[in-house]
């Protein structure tokens, strides 16, 4: 009686388990990037409660976005304020070694460079209460530097975000999720959607402004 395979036999088995592992891997990457996106629209949703939180005690004034000769920022303030954990600003799916700074609390000096950024038109204290239609005002959008026209979930984002593609020190919406098609967005009434592009790149940030975020509309906060 016979007790092991043969060589034949084997390889048989190889051939198997390895075209159903090429089947099974895109399913299986795709559930993941899901669960990354899910995961990062729920991480925006608590920023946006550190917002609320920040604006009952604050008279009602969103933080200073980004004020490079102090490097005061919105998300730093937060924190500093005991408002919001910095573990849960970087979305999952970004890759790059300085978020993995944030997740595990070692020290963090590049503030400019977060993977989100707060939308740059609510610089100079704007209060609350002048902010007109706050449920399609971009408040908080997943973001790369906008002089990367070709990022990669390794690219590195940008603290502060402006209403029209800027030549250097801002950035830009960018779409981490769905193939890089998707990008999180916090709005100011604090409640979070997936913005996606037909495109990826500096297209997909150019879709994002002409379209859902509609520069002309949902950016200013007194528009």
């Amino acid at each position: 009686m016979r007790n092991c395979f043969s060589l034949i036999e084997l390889l048989v088995v190889i051939a198997v388990i390895a075209i159903l592992a090429s089947l099974l891997l895109p399913a299986l990457n795709a559930a993941r990037e899901s669960a990354y996106s899910t995961q990062c629209a729920s991480q925006m949703k608590q920023i946006g409660l550190s917002f609320s939180q920040y604006l009952g005690e604050s008279d009602d004034v969103f933080p200073t976005v980004y004020l490079y000769s102090t490097k005061e920022n919105w998300a730093k303030t937060l924190s500093e304020n005991r408002y919001l954990d910095l573990r849960i600003v970087p979305c999952p799916s970004a890759r790059n070694a300085e978020y993995d700074k944030l997740r595990y609390r070692r020290p963090f000096y590049n503030w400019e460079f977060l993977p989100c950024g707060m939308n740059w038109s609510f610089n100079g204290g704007v209060r609350q209460n002048r902010i007109r239609n706050v449920s399609s005002k971009v408040l908080v959008a997943e973001s790369v530097g906008c002089s990367n026209f070709e990022p990669t979930l390794e690219s590195l984002g940008h603290v502060r975000i402006s209403r029209q593609r800027e030549s250097s020190g801002f950035g830009v919406p960018f779409a981490r999720h769905r193939n890089l098609h998707g990008c999180n967005v916090l709005w100011a009434d604090c409640h979070v959607t997936s913005v996606v592009a037909p495109t990826i790149g500096a297209g997909a940030s150019d879709y994002f402004y002409a379209i859902p975020m509609d520069t002309d509309k949902n950016w200013d906060p007194e528009d």
